[in-house]
């Protein structure tokens, strides 16, 4: 969080020359498709629960700001957000120790049809500075800061448990069953190269990489229900809501954009970007719903990590 903040600040303080330098407006439309994995462990770091939580087409409208701050320094800030809310998929698969296994080696599995994607946004914003002039265009580098949030509700269903024999049974499609949100922030470090000698056609390709990356998540199963005791008595729970604070994955971004200027002032663009971030691990704390009581489990108990690809086109105004 202490990076974060002082590469905030750092981004702010250097873009203040820029308002009186050449600036530029992208509006664009993308589609997105992604995975964000959520993963519970045993102490001794077997795997014990495994959610795939998906993007499938997911549109998304966006807009970016640029600014020179001088000829080789330029500001950009990025946001983009879903412009609706389709259906996904979810998959929960459980490993339970002494419990009979599935032919895919599980025990207990449910699958979401209806998993309602509720938000997807993404905020992105960097220092470009090119340093190496080279035949086919210039070398540049990148410092950042990027915030992902992805939030979704699984809806209905049907489960196949060991404990039934793996005989199917099927969930109301109108009861919520489990919600999900995951929460991705860094800082980065980025270079690319992007070309400036054909004429009307610009291309750049570049990546972005980070460490230590958090990933927090807050997950609620919405029908587990239940007795707990403690110091103030015994209570029903109605609901368990799960905090997961992860940290230290990697993230590799790559990008390719090409564009085509029909004047000085105007141009289109696509892009296609793929970017991982690795497994983070940490804890959770479970509260139980509805009492004063919550525990919290052993670090490394607790897992996420999140994959996408994303397709943009968009339109280019420079001011």
């Amino acid at each position: 969080m202490r990076k974060s903040i002082i590469l905030s600040s750092l981004l702010v303080s250097l873009s203040v020359p820029a308002l009186a330098a050449n600036k530029s407006v992208k509006i664009h439309v993308s589609n997105i498709n992604a995975t964000s994995d959520e993963i519970v462990y045993n102490t001794d770091g077997s795997k014990l629960s495994h959610l795939y939580w998906r993007l499938e087409d997911v549109k998304l409208l966006g807009i970016t700001g640029s600014a020179s701050i001088n000829e080789r320094l330029i500001l950009n800030a990025e946001y983009k957000k879903n412009i609706e809310n389709p259906n996904s998929t979810m998959d929960d698969y459980d490993w339970i120790s002494g419990n009979a296994t599935a032919p895919g080696g599980y025990t207990h599995w449910s699958h979401h049809e209806k998993t309602v994607v509720k938000e997807v946004s993404k905020i992105d914003v960097n220092l470009q500075l090119g340093v190496v002039p080279t035949p086919v265009g210039i070398v540049y580098g990148m410092i950042g800061y990027k915030k992902d949030t992805f939030k979704w509700v699984a809806w209905g269903g049907f489960a196949e448990y060991s404990s039934n024999n793996f005989q199917r049974t099927y969930f109301n499609d109108n009861e919520k069953s489990i919600s999900y949100n995951q929460y991705i922030e860094t800082p980065y470090i980025g270079a690319g190269l992007v070309n400036t000698n054909i004429p009307n056609f610009k291309f750049d390709i570049n990546f972005k990489y980070a460490s230590g990356v958090s990933i927090d998540g807050e997950d609620t199963h919405h029908l587990r229900t239940g007795t707990v005791t403690g110091s103030a008595g015994t209570y029903n729970y109605n609901g368990l809501y799960f905090e997961d604070y992860c940290d230290d994955a990697t993230m590799l971004e790559y990008s390719l954009n090409a564009a085509y200027e029909f004047t000085d002032r105007l141009s289109t663009f696509i892009s296609y970007v793929k970017v991982d971030f690795d497994i983070a691990k940490g804890y959770t704390k479970t509260n139980y719903m509805g009492t004063p009581y919550s525990s919290t489990s052993s670090n490394g108990t607790a897992g996420a990590s999140h994959e996408s690809e994303t397709y943009t086109m968009g339109m280019k105004y420079n001011f």
